[in-house]
């Protein structure tokens, strides 16, 4: 055996592996159904991604652009960030999405990249933050819901394995509400994708908890004379706090546990007309629909769970005044 052309075998890889190529030659690289449309060295300090307000600061890296079509009517837009082969941690972490949003997780990658992880986002493979993209588009749907995550992946390590000279060591995924909804999908569909993942309040069961969106939405909204306004939901999680705070033993501004809370609303029934202070008789009933959650209507069976008692602040945005609503 040549001891001496095995080692410079070992040696000249190892000079290969070391050197990343320029980070604008990926945009040479050819991956099917996929075009890297820019690749750009991005230098440290304050950096403002694409239409996203405020800027974050971050370490040198390269910033890489693709879209990919796997099937007809698909059109999948992601980004990987890459740190410098002196500060990779030969990791890879993949960022999920909220609601319907077609935005990336900037901040999220952000973290990543600051401990020396190569990241990416999608935007799930449609525009806008409503579910408008799926009509008569039912491709755009499966991206959203499990496509455009596993191609993201799957783009994203070629990419690396180019740039570094070696697929990623471990990778991880980490998404929150429709994050964790496709950190789930992903488990379930393309386990391999994956060493770790990270599914943070996952949207789960989206028939059942968009059904539960619409029940509140509907109970809020069913008496047009008199809705209930967001201006009233913090008087009810005053009384909400007033009533189930010291249920466990310590007035501490938390409920510790609303399964034990029965505050009525019925309480803040108005005296005579409508208040400030006070709930009409069918925004009484508003929300106790809304604390009793989805229900099927002939068979009284539980459909999703309602929203527990002092949360009411937080209804403004999911069905009380939306931002459709405040637009209109």
């Amino acid at each position: 055996m040549n001891w001496r052309f095995l080692f410079a075998v070992f040696a000249l890889a190892s000079l290969a592996r070391a050197a990343s190529p320029a980070c604008s030659s990926l945009t040479n690289l050819i991956i099917t159904n996929t075009t890297i449309t820019s690749a750009d060295d991005v230098v440290a300090g304050p950096y403002t991604p694409s239409e996203t307000p405020g800027s974050i600061n971050l370490p040198a890296f390269c910033r890489v652009r693709a879209v990919s079509r796997p099937v007809s009517d698909s059109e999948i837009h992601f980004e990987l960030w890459l740190p410098p082969r002196a500060i990779w941690n030969e990791k890879f972490e993949g960022t999920g999405n909220g609601g319907f949003s077609s935005s990336m997780s900037y901040a999220s990658m952000a973290t990543a990249l600051s401990h020396g992880y190569a990241t990416a986002g999608s935007d799930t493979g449609h525009e806008g933050g409503d579910l408008k993209f799926g009509v008569g588009h039912p491709e755009k749907i499966n991206d959203w819901a499990y496509r455009a995550v596993h191609v993201m992946t799957d783009n994203a390590k070629l990419i690396i394995r180019n740039y570094y000279g070696r697929l990623p060591q471990y990778s991880y995924f980490n998404g929150c509400s429709t994050g964790g909804h496709q950190a789930l999908a992903e488990a379930q569909r393309f386990p391999g994708d994956y060493d770790g993942i990270v599914a943070g309040d996952p949207g789960n069961n989206r028939t059942h908890l968009i059904a539960g969106f619409l029940w509140s939405w509907e109970a809020i909204h069913k008496d047009t004379a008199s809705p209930l306004p967001a201006a009233k939901l913090p008087m009810i999680t005053k009384a909400v706090m007033a009533a189930c705070d010291a249920i466990d033993g310590l007035a501490d501004g938390i409920i510790d546990d609303p399964r034990r809370c029965t505050f009525d609303p019925g309480t803040l029934l108005c005296k005579g007309g409508d208040g400030d202070n006070c709930l009409t008789a069918p925004q009484v009933e508003s929300v106790k629909k809304v604390y009793g959650g989805a229900k099927n209507p002939r068979t009284g069976e539980q459909i999703f769970a309602g929203w527990p008692r002092g949360t009411e602040t937080n209804w403004t945005s999911y069905f009380v005044e939306p931002a459709e609503t405040r637009r209109s």
